[in-house]
């Protein structure tokens, strides 16, 4: 290639480039701050018709911007070197190139590629269906097929580092190759006739012929590190066609395609993380579910073994007991009734003895007799005796009912029992609410899953679009790339199932938990129930209670029954004592009289009181008879509500047992299988947007030898193929050099040779030509 060409070349290899940002080291030299250099490398190979490189050169092109000046050591070729800017050559440290650089300047080099380059070209001919050499098609007629492919070899071993939407960490090793784009153009001569190209567009020329362009992408995975396009025409006289090829680095940040792939992929990366962290929240809330589930279930079934206990102990002793104090209190009654009609009867006798005083002297005789029996064992001493065992009986009953604040009675038992039931009423209604609330939150949930569906539906339907685009038959993608994405594909459909059965089982969790709220609700009527009869019960005791003992009832019609023993007792002694006294009297005297009465005084007051204190009594054991009967009736309505309590809470713990059950499947079967299959799935795409980052990486360092400290820079390969040039690229140059030599030598020689005949050339002599032109 001479000069001027190499020039032209290199100008224009220039115009063409792409920056590709190239991160390096921070600047070393204190005055390249301000000053800004580019590194433009291009590196143009030289391929015969079959694809074989014959040479390579580098153009390296340093330009700089800002202010100031500096002098950087540029990483280059050095084999042939030379300078594109001037005459002197540049000088060389190992493999660099130290060069000076000023704002606003820009200097060029020129060198010979030794290095392997990382693409290949190789070009096919078909005449007719038959593979022949280029060689062979020269000057041939027929149908011909030209296939040519572009292989990229820059794959690198390249340990990537991902997380899946669980947060577990991967590293695997990936080939990452260097990202490529660009074009492959084939001018085809005007022999070609009915052009067509696959995967290409054909347009024609000024000339006649044919102008053929193809698209290349070699960026695994959005491509194939391999591409493969072909051309047909009919010819006639064929020659092969010239082809140029053009390839340089493509980032996500200049590529549109790698772009909008690579979002694509971390959106989906994102959108997995998302999804992974909702579905793990639903699997500790269906956790959560099971546990509080199981614990209310073993609540009831604790409050039905309760109420079960408190009905046989209201049927088996308080029910029976309450029973038999009404029918002792009815008969104490009935005694006191006819006690009070005979202290009637004694205080109207003693009214009829204080106005026959002056006949007591003619029968004291009879009255001392009659005193005597009286007085004995079988009359108010008898009488006495009674009534203190009935006073005794009293007050140990009234001592076992107690008081509401003495927890060891029955009417602290009851009071007790009563705040219980009010507390389990209480409980039951909270329980309800909570599970009515908690039915609510299910909901809602099996609502967004609706939402977690439809985005990984819509990721399946993405996938399925790259597969469809890019793993047809002759597609960008390999194999195992597309595999990959067919398995993700298959994993984003499963989410997609599991998220609906997950909504479908959150549904059926939703309404077990209405179900048990209205169950709870029933077994809160139950429990308000048992909770007014026993304070029906405790009213009746405290009544009977009452009517047993009331001291400070005020006048003696209100006061209890033992307020009436305690006078009853006191008017029988009182008429001890007067009988007594009496017979004292009668046997000593009759002169006595006035004593005696005033000792049937005395028998008339206490006969008095005594009928009184009878009437209280009979009144007091009214009382307390209909006390008890109230308390029977209350304690058997208890019993049924505690009854009623238990089968209903035994049914609530049935079902709070199969919800428990239907909840712990919801975990094991369904939420926790779906976060696994959510994590599994995401594991394809996060790897993918990490090999782009990789790509990103490699893109950004893919200059043929790199950029001097602190530059920025960008890289070109251009293929020409030349259908003239020698398959041996070392014996090409040299041949073609020493035949320029020769040429050039040859051409000397003759104008020396032509100058010194010219020199001896006989001045003033007519020459035979001269003569002739004369004539």
């Amino acid at each position: 290639m001479t000069p001027p060409l190499r020039r032209t070349v290199a100008a224009a290899a220039v115009l063409i480039l792409v920056g590709v940002t190239a991160p390096s080291a921070p600047v070393r030299a204190a005055q390249q701050a301000a000053l800004q250099v580019t590194d433009h490398e291009t590196v143009t190979v030289r391929v015969d018709a079959s694809g074989t490189p014959v040479s390579a050169q580098l153009v390296d092109v340093l330009t700089a911007a800002g202010t100031g000046e500096a002098e950087v050591r540029n990483p280059s070729a050095t084999t042939h070197l030379r300078n594109l800017r001037g005459y002197r050559r540049p000088e060389v440290a190992g493999d660099d190139l130290v060069q000076t650089v000023r704002a606003g300047g820009q200097l060029a080099t020129e060198a010979t590629v030794t290095d392997a380059v990382p693409i290949s070209l190789h070009a096919q001919y078909q005449l007719d269906g038959r593979t022949v050499s280029p060689a062979d098609l020269r000057g041939r007629s027929g149908k011909l097929t030209i296939t040519y492919t572009v292989t990229n070899r820059s794959a690198a071993d390249t340990k990537i580092t991902y997380a899946d939407s669980g947060g577990t960490a991967h590293t695997v090793t990936e080939k990452v190759f260097t990202p490529l784009v660009g074009d492959l153009v084939a001018e085809l001569p005007a022999g070609y006739r009915n052009v067509t190209a696959h995967g290409g567009t054909v347009s024609g020329t000024a000339t006649g012929g044919s102008h053929v362009a193809f698209n290349l992408m070699l960026a695994p995975p959005m491509g194939s590190p391999q591409s493969t396009v072909s051309l047909s025409a009919d010819v006639t006289d064929a020659d092969i066609p010239a082809a140029v090829m053009q390839l340089i680095p493509a980032t996500t940040g200049t590529d549109p395609a790698s772009a909008f792939t690579a979002r694509t992929f971390h959106s989906t990366n994102e959108a997995n993380v998302k999804l992974a962290e909702g579905a793990d929240a639903v699997d500790d809330q269906a956790v959560a579910l099971q546990t509080g589930i199981a614990g209310l279930a073993d609540g009831l079934k604790q409050i039905a073994d309760g109420a079960d206990t408190l009905q046989k102990q209201l049927n088996g002793q308080l029910v029976p007991g309450a029973k038999a104090t009404a029918k002792g209190a009815a008969e104490t009654s009935d005694g006191a009734a006819k006690l009070a009609g005979g202290t009637g009867e004694i205080a109207s006798s003693a009214a009829d003895l204080s106005t026959g005083t002056r006949q007591l002297s003619n029968g004291l005789a009879q009255l001392d007799a009659a005193l005597t029996r009286l007085s004995g064992t079988t009359g108010m001493t008898a009488s006495l005796a009674g009534a203190q065992a009935l006073e005794s009986a009293v007050q140990q009953i009234v001592a076992q009912l107690g008081s509401a604040d003495d927890p060891d009675s029955v009417l602290g038992a009851l009071n007790r029992l009563t705040d219980g039931a009010g507390a389990l009423d209480k409980s039951l209604r909270s329980a309800a609410d909570n599970a009515g609330t908690l039915a609510k939150s299910i909901e809602s949930s099996a609502g967004s899953t609706g939402a977690l569906s439809t985005a990984m539906s819509g990721t399946a339907t993405l996938i399925s679009g790259i597969i469809d685009a890019d793993c047809r038959p002759g597609g960008p993608l390999s194999a195992a790339d597309c595999a990959d994405l067919r398995q993700a594909l298959k994993q984003s459909t499963g989410s997609a199932a599991g998220i609906d059965t997950l909504g479908d089982e959150l549904a059926k969790a939703a309404k077990a938990l209405r179900e048990l709220s209205t169950g709870l609700g029933r077994t809160e009527d139950a429990a308000a129930d048992l909770s007014r009869g026993l304070a029906t019960t405790a009213d009746g005791l405290h009544r009977i209670t009452v009517a047993l003992s009331n001291p400070d009832g005020g006048p003696a019609a209100t006061k209890g029954v033992l307020q009436g023993l305690n006078a009853l007792v006191a008017g029988l002694a009182q008429q001890v004592s007067g009988v007594t006294a009496l017979a004292s009297a009668a046997g000593h005297s009759s002169v006595a009289a006035d004593q005696v009465n005033q000792g049937a005084a005395r028998i008339a007051a206490g006969s008095s009181a005594a009928a009184d204190s009878a009437a209280a009594l009979e009144r007091g054991t009214g009382e307390v008879a209909k006390g008890s009967a109230q308390l029977a009736e209350g304690a058997a309505a208890g019993a049924a509500g505690a009854a009623d309590l238990a089968a209903q809470t035994v049914k609530s713990a049935d079902g709070g047992k199969n919800a428990a059950t239907g909840a712990e499947h919801l975990h094991t079967a369904g939420t926790a299988t779906l976060t696994e299959s959510i994590v599994a799935g995401s594991a394809t795409p996060a790897q993918v947007s990490a090999l782009f980052t990789a790509m990103d990486k490699r893109a950004a360092q893919a200059l043929p030898y790199g950029a001097p400290d602190g530059a920025t820079g960008s890289a070109m390969w251009a293929f020409r193929m030349d259908p003239s040039a020698a398959a041996d690229p070392s014996a090409a140059p040299e041949g073609g050099a020493r035949t320029r030599i020769m040429v050039a030598v040859g051409l000397l020689l003759a104008c020396a040779a032509v100058v010194g005949l010219v020199r001896r050339w006989p001045r003033g002599v007519n020459h035979p030509a001269d003569d002739a032109s004369a004539a």
